[in-house]
């Protein structure tokens, strides 16, 4: 009998601790009475596969004070970027790239560039280019032995006093610009043409890179003429290097800051010119004595010459970008 009691009380126990269990296994909401909304428990955030370039930066919970870039003197100071105005010269015109590379080592900043002739095509390249390295590398590709230099290169003159159609120019254009806009590029760029039958400049800001180059370099004793597009279909075009040779007018117009020219033309230029290049903030002519319109052999020591001129004028330059006071970098 006893042992039947026992029995029976360790099974009631065990069914007490099985209900017991089932019971403390099952999650009842709580309900906030003053809410009416239920709060469940938190549960452990289910982790997902890592992010593809890490995890997330933590964000910080102070925000943090914007610092300037750079500033000169305790203030920081409004910079004025410089617009620049390449004209023509062809291997002269290589003169440009030494001018860049100035510009930047000394933190000049570039608002924009107007190009004709040799200068659109450093205009264009620069534009297109997402650093300076990268420009100086794509024209190095283009003035390659394979290219300008070779006894059939791109601007070399043509034994029969004929121009040259300009294809083998184009195709290499073609390779390197692709099918890019002017629009594309970091800052704004402005190129200069000229319809051939009616001799009127035609200054563009948009269109396809290659085919404003390819006619900005249509100098009439080297390549035929190029085409652009219009409404009535493509026209004829040429260098404008005998009608704008400098578009001061025009940079001017854009507003962006003070005009700077770099001038390589060996020849005296007209009263027009002149007085076009007198309105600029500063014209800045490197010594290219002894350097021909096509010596692009001598392209290194021509871009060695427009860094110097660069550095000639660095003061005047520094004050009409606002760079007044001595450099601090944050």
């Amino acid at each position: 009998m006893e042992t039947v009691k026992v029995s029976l009380l360790a099974l009631c126990l065990s069914l007490t601790l099985v209900q017991g269990c089932a019971t403390a296994r099952k999650i009842s909401p709580s309900v906030d009475p003053g809410s009416g909304k239920s709060s469940l428990p938190t549960l452990p955030e289910i982790m997902g596969p890592p992010e593809l370039y890490g995890p997330p930066a933590p964000v910080s919970p102070i925000p943090l004070p914007l610092t300037p870039a750079m500033t000169y003197g305790p203030e920081p100071v409004q910079l004025w970027p410089v617009v620049l105005v390449f004209g023509p010269g062809l291997a002269r015109g290589y003169s440009y790239v030494g001018v860049l590379r100035a510009f930047k080592e000394q933190k000049i900043p570039i608002g924009a560039i107007f190009g004709t002739e040799m200068g659109g095509l450093i205009a264009a390249l620069y534009g297109m280019s997402s650093n300076l390295n990268q420009f100086e590398w794509g024209l190095l590709k283009l003035m390659s032995n394979d290219n300008f230099l070779a006894q059939k290169g791109l601007f070399s003159r043509n034994t029969s006093g004929q121009p040259t159609d300009g294809k083998k120019l184009e195709k290499t254009l073609r390779q390197m610009f692709g099918e890019k806009d002017l629009r594309e590029a970091k800052i704004p760029i402005r190129i200069a043409i000229q319809a051939k039958a009616t001799g009127l400049p035609i200054v563009l800001d948009h269109g396809n890179v290659a085919q404003a180059v390819r006619a900005a370099l249509a100098v009439p004793s080297l390549f035929e003429a190029g085409t652009w597009g219009a409404q009535s279909g493509d026209i004829a075009v040429v260098s404008a290097a005998s009608s704008r040779p400098y578009l001061v007018n025009e940079a001017r117009s854009l507003g962006l800051g003070p005009i700077v020219v770099i001038d390589v033309a060996a020849e005296n230029e007209g009263a027009s010119v002149q007085a076009e290049l007198a309105s600029a903030d500063l014209v800045i002519r490197p010594d290219l004595t002894g350097i021909d319109y096509l010596d692009f052999q001598k392209k290194t020591e021509v871009a060695f010459r427009g860094k110097n001129a660069v550095m000639r004028n660095l003061e005047e330059l520094k004050k009409l970008a606002g760079m007044t006071k001595k450099l601090v970098l944050e």
